[in-house]
């Protein structure tokens, strides 16, 4: 049994040699599994299976595909969107992220870790508690906040249908589907090796903040009239919710693709976002407000190290 990491923030990564001498296992270790121990509530250890999502994936490539991800969005945001004048084409800049991903997977993993990373499921069948949580949590969120902002402005919210029509669900489903297998698909279980589970959600969420900034300087891909402070708020709190549900799948990026599809539907559906509401901030600050809240109570009830009960996703 050899402990291969020890990061303090972290859960202790265990590894059983494979195979024993006796083919036998160690006191319930499978060999050849590795095995992460993380000290919960009161000091007490939980011992579960690691997932290995990531194979053999490192920081080194993990950071790699955040600066060709980084510089890449900005290429395809500046020639289509700035020198060919068609922001609303730069859209064209969400299928980056998996992009990419698919392509260091294959050049660092091979096949068996490009279909590790498509793998829309995790490590277990997922549950119908995580699939209600991650398809209505930023909804319910969002009808919360609608209701205190009516209470502090005062003002009534309408419902509206955008001028596309339904239509305009399908942008938000092919957004979700090009970013996550980037950023939880990929990055998350690669920096969660050697990270907890919260500063790797951390590191995640800034990143994907900074990545909105070149279509941001064209009014696109971001909420209008909204600083880009407090919109970084709103992803880095998304981040730390998403790494919770992953982990708590075992690595199910299909969950991550609900959470962020819900979260687009509620921005595009409901009378949440300045830009659909007049340019009124209370209510989207309060919606930020709770989602920060959420996402702290979180960290307090599950620990840093994995945001779950199970062991984090890598």
């Amino acid at each position: 049994m050899t402990i291969v990491g020890t990061n303090p923030d972290a859960a202790i990564a265990v590894s059983i040699p494979t195979p024993l001498p006796c083919g036998c296992c160690i006191g319930g270790f499978s060999p050849g599994r590795t095995y992460r121990v993380a000290v919960g509530g009161l000091g007490l250890m939980r011992v579960s299976h690691s997932v290995e999502h990531g194979g053999t994936r490192s920081l080194t490539h993990v950071w790699v595909f955040f600066v060709i991800t980084l510089l890449a969005s900005a290429a395809v945001v500046y020639v289509i969107g700035y020198r060919l004048d068609n922001p609303d084409a730069a859209i064209l800049a969400v299928i980056v992220p998996s992009t990419v991903a698919v392509v260091m997977a294959g050049v660092t993993e091979g096949g068996p870790g490009i279909r590790r990373l498509l793998r829309f499921g995790g490590s277990e069948p997922i549950s119908a508690r995580l699939v209600v949580v991650s398809a209505l949590a930023i909804p319910v969120l969002a009808f919360v906040a609608m209701g205190i902002g009516a209470i502090v402005t005062g003002d009534a919210y309408e419902f509206g249908m955008p001028s596309d029509g339904l239509i305009v669900v399908l942008p938000l489903l092919f957004i979700a589907f090009g970013e996550e297998y980037g950023w939880r698909g990929y990055a998350l279980p690669g920096l969660q090796t050697r990270h907890s589970a919260l500063t790797a959600a951390l590191i995640v969420g800034g990143v994907h903040w900074i990545w909105h900034y070149p279509a941001a300087l064209i009014d696109t891909g971001v909420p209008l009239d909204t600083p880009f402070w407090l919109f970084g708020l709103f992803v880095v709190s998304l981040s730390v919710i998403v790494a919770a549900v992953f982990n708590a799948s075992g690595g199910a990026v299909g969950l991550a693709i609900l959470l962020h599809f819900a979260s687009n539907v509620a921005f595009v559906f409901m009378p949440l976002l300045p830009e659909n509401t007049d340019g009124e901030l209370t209510t989207f600050s309060i919606f930020v407000a709770l989602m920060l809240a959420v996402s702290a109570t979180t960290v307090l009830i599950r620990g840093p190290a994995t945001l779950s009960n199970k062991a984090p996703a890598t």
